[in-house]
């Protein structure tokens, strides 16, 4: 099976955020755990200690940063100048932009409006233990976000924007490979209502599956809004 772009959420808690006054390029820095260790999520995965080690060591490289967006495909709100890990989960340190973007962003972050951090990955080693699968290794992290939505913030698609409605959503999830009966479980109960068998996939393939539909339904979702 190819490899797909994957995404992992992180809550924003211990925050370090700092106003950056008089400066014109930059409106304030941050501080904060972008993924965490040994945590099971929605998916369910866990990332384990060392599976940023080959990204972190490409960064301290001197290989490019990844960018600092809004949403996974909104505007860019600042840069990444420094990306480690400790024994809690991976860091990132950045700042936001003297931009509208950036200082937007800046007081979405420290009103605590924006309270997740998010990022895209491939996984390229992994193992499953009691049906989590435990991330081993990961690669192509180019681009950490800041959201409003984790793992699953699909569960009532009415609720994530009103321009996303059932119907375009349930096109959506079709268009994604799930059958009609499978798109109206999702609609009215969540993802985590459908089964393997009812997917009739094994689970790499459910997972993929499902993480395609997620994907497409936000970059609808982003697209109705871009649009008005």
């Amino acid at each position: 099976m190819d490899q797909k772009k994957e995404f992992n959420t992180c809550k924003l808690e211990n925050i370090e955020l700092n106003e950056l006054k008089n400066d014109k390029l930059f409106a304030g820095s941050f501080k904060a755990y972008f993924s965490t260790f040994n945590t099971v999520n929605l998916r369910p995965d866990k990332m384990m200690p060392n599976c940023f080690d080959k990204e972190i060591a490409r960064f301290e490289a001197g290989d490019k940063m990844p960018r600092l967006i809004d949403e996974h495909w909104g505007p860019v709100v600042g840069v990444v100048n420094k990306i480690y890990k400790d024994e809690i989960g991976a860091i990132v340190e950045g700042s936001f932009t003297n931009s509208t973007a950036g200082k937007d962003m800046y007081i979405n972050v420290k009103s605590g409006a924006i309270d997740e951090l998010s990022f895209s990955f491939y996984v390229t080693k992994y193992e499953i233990e009691n049906d989590v699968r435990n991330i081993l290794e990961v690669s192509g992290i180019d681009e950490i976000s800041f959201v409003k939505w984790g793992m699953d913030p699909l569960t009532h698609p009415t609720e994530v924007n009103s321009d996303l409605t059932i119907r375009k959503a349930e096109q959506a999830l079709k268009q994604a490979g799930f059958k009609n009966a499978e798109a109206k479980k999702i609609l009215s109960k969540g993802f985590n209502a459908l089964n393997r068998d009812d997917a009739e996939q094994n689970r790499e393939d459910f997972k993929n599956l499902e993480l395609e539909a997620m994907l497409m339904l936000q970059n609808l979702n982003f697209k109705l809004r871009k649009a008005k």
